[in-house]
């Protein structure tokens, strides 16, 4: 049974508040994420309206040993994220969208680990470096050093003459 479980019984009285704690052991069912450790809480809320049912996500923390995009060694992105889903009930095997999950009408929990997943792999920014995440650039300057050294120049290379005629194309007429 999985601990990752939102209850959704109840709801008319209150919402339902669930608190998770998401470290390495999190990542192991997902052999293919390029997030292996973190200190990240996250915090589900689902709570009804009339007949509405509604899940909101927020995801705070730290993601752990990322490769920085400019000199690979490990660093620490924080991440944070707010989310929110509505919950509709059905007995068909409908589909979950981007903002719909779809659960049976006698259904008590949603399982929400993928979406946890997921959630957190989109909370991470595309470009990883040192700089985007403090004022400083701590990139190693050892490494910095070797990727100039042996980084493509186009400046430096031999242009294949083929091609260093097209640049002489003039295709504004």
């Amino acid at each position: 049974m999985s601990e990752y479980k939102v209850k959704l019984t109840n709801l008319n009285k209150n919402s339902n508040e669930h608190l998770f704690i998401i470290k390495e052991t999190f990542f192991k069912d997902f052999s293919f994420s390029d997030i292996t450790n973190s200190e990240i809480i996250v915090t589900c809320i689902a709570s009804k309206k009339g007949e509405k049912i509604s899940l909101s996500i927020n995801i705070n923390g730290v993601i752990k040993n990322l490769l920085c995009d400019n000199c690979a060694e490990n660093i620490h992105v924080p991440i944070n994220s707010d989310s929110t889903f509505v919950i509709k009930q059905s007995d068909e095997n409908n589909l979950n969208y981007d903002d719909i999950l779809y659960v049976g009408y006698n259904d008590n929990f949603i399982e929400i680990k993928h979406l946890i997943y997921e959630l957190i792999t989109l909370a991470v920014p595309s470009k990883r470096s040192h700089k985007s995440i403090s004022s400083e650039t701590e990139c190693n300057k050892d490494m910095k050093k070797l990727i100039d050294k042996y980084s493509f120049r186009e400046d430096e290379k031999d242009v294949d003459p083929r091609w260093a005629a097209l640049k002489n194309l003039n295709l504004n007429k």
